[in-house]
């Protein structure tokens, strides 16, 4: 079950159902805690819960799975099967895993170590050799769940914001602050081990839960406890970099991120993200970023709006439009550059435009320079350099995104940049190309194309 949500500790203490013994069988009296400090992932236990505990002194390694039923803990498993065949020697020490996306998870034993068969990039629960007593056939003792040093987890409304989200796709999160680990098995001794192969900043799995889509993952210590806007990169439906899906927001506002804590994010439609600010470049007095709203260099595509839509969206047709009703060049609250960057930004207006082309000439503007770049070497995409004939330093590059209708189209061959300016109830200006020629057509409000954001 995936089982990320609140900051809300769970139930103080949970008792696990003591059993009849029988000829085979022990009785558990074992008690489940959890401390206020971990910040559970949820409110309480919930039905079929599954806790796994391991024992490190029998004859060889032996488990049992312990399952939740809305109620009480009851034994389920031993050894992934229903009936018990050995004796504890004596009192001894034993560890519990509690995997939030794993209650049907089945674990396999090598003699040396536990292992699932299902590897999840999760926060997780453990109690790591904990001592329990024997006497006679009841095994009791205190298993204290807690938290792995540094996880931190956050929380995405999932539904009610926009078609950026759906449940039949694939969701990550990463942050040059943020890493990967997930729980990897358990040593025949009750040592705990995780894999920590993942690089800081690699993508981590989301999963849906209570509305939200939950991430979690471990946290630099040069984050934790301070105080700053991060940054983080949503993807949804595995793709790749550079691509429409790819979602570069600010979290903005100076906030802190500690271990064990969780923040709930804004809607991917808020105005309360701030994409990461570009520099600009200054052409015949126009201040033009350095690269599309959504990318991180020059030659990345970028984000895809609709016209007069201040978010990116999974798809681009008709029924996912929702700006039809503006009748007028854009301002600044539908105007994606200045609600994503902030108020000194706009997307470009005709005069803008202007700096650059010359629609009236159906030609670069004077002094400009237009150049194809077909190598992708430099760039890491093909495009436009566009720089002062007299000052080549003075350049941006318009990379050949393509637009979005049904799918993207003609990525890499063309470009399509929205204006802020109104045509009619379905179309608004925009600058095009390809590699041989520039324009100032109009394009179907409803597409998703690029932004290349003007400096006031």
């Amino acid at each position: 079950m995936i089982v990320l949500s609140a900051l809300i500790a769970l139930v103080a203490c949970n008792k696990v159902e003591t059993e009849q013994p029988t000829a085979k069988e022990y009785t558990y009296d074992i008690t489940i805690t959890r401390a206020d400090d971990t910040k559970a992932v949820k409110a309480d236990w919930e039905n079929g819960d599954a806790v796994y505990v391991f024992f490190s002194n029998v004859a060889a390694p032996k488990y049992l799975k312990f399952t939740y039923d809305g109620s009480a803990w009851t034994r389920t498993q031993y050894n992934g099967a229903t009936a018990e065949s050995f004796t504890y020697p004596g009192n001894g020490n034993m560890t519990a895993i509690y995997l939030p996306y794993s209650n049907d998870a089945v674990v396999s034993a090598d003699g040396t170590s536990f292992k699932f068969d299902k590897s999840y990039t999760s926060y997780y629960l453990k109690a790591e050799k904990t001592p329990y007593t024997v006497s006679g056939t009841v095994v009791s003792g205190t298993l204290s769940m807690e938290a792995p040093e540094g996880f931190v987890q956050f929380a995405m409304p999932l539904s009610g914001t926009t078609t950026f989200f759906r449940n039949n796709c694939t969701y990550t999160l990463s942050g040059n602050n943020l890493k990967p680990v997930s729980f990897a098995s358990v040593s025949s001794d009750g040592t705990v081990n995780q894999d920590e192969t993942a690089a800081v900043g690699a993508p981590i799995t989301g999963y849906i839960y209570g509305g939200d889509i939950n991430f979690s993952g471990v946290l630099s210590a040069t984050a934790n406890g301070t105080a700053a806007d991060y940054a983080f990169t949503f993807v949804n439906n595995n793709g790749t970099a550079g691509t429409y899906d790819d979602v570069t927001y600010l979290l903005s506002g100076n906030k802190t991120l500690s271990y064990k804590a969780a923040i709930k994010f804004p809607a991917i439609s808020s105005s309360a993200w701030k994409v990461p600010a570009p520099s600009y470049v200054e052409i015949n007095g126009v201040k033009w970023a350095t690269c599309n709203i959504g990318a991180n260099t020059p030659g990345g595509y970028g984000d895809y709006f609709a016209w007069g839509a201040t978010y990116p969206q999974a798809k681009y047709e008709e029924s996912d439009y929702r700006e039809s009703s503006i009748s007028a060049n854009l301002t600044p609250a539908n105007d994606v550059a200045s609600q994503k960057l902030g108020s000194e930004w706009h997307m470009p207006t005709e005069t803008d435009i202007k700096s650059i082309y010359d629609a009236s000439n159906w030609a670069p503007a004077d002094g400009v320079t237009w150049t194809w770049i077909s190598n992708t070497a430099t760039y890491g995409t093909k495009g436009y350099e566009v720089y002062l004939t007299s000052d080549p330093s003075k350049k941006i590059f318009l990379p050949a995104a393509g637009c979005w209708s049904f799918r993207l189209n003609d990525a890499g061959s063309d470009g399509d940049y929205w204006s802020s300016e109104y045509n009619t109830y379905e179309y608004a200006w925009r600058l095009d190309f390809n590699s041989s020629n520039q324009n100032k057509g109009n394009g179907l409000r409803k597409y998703g194309q690029s932004v290349r954001p003007v400096h006031n």
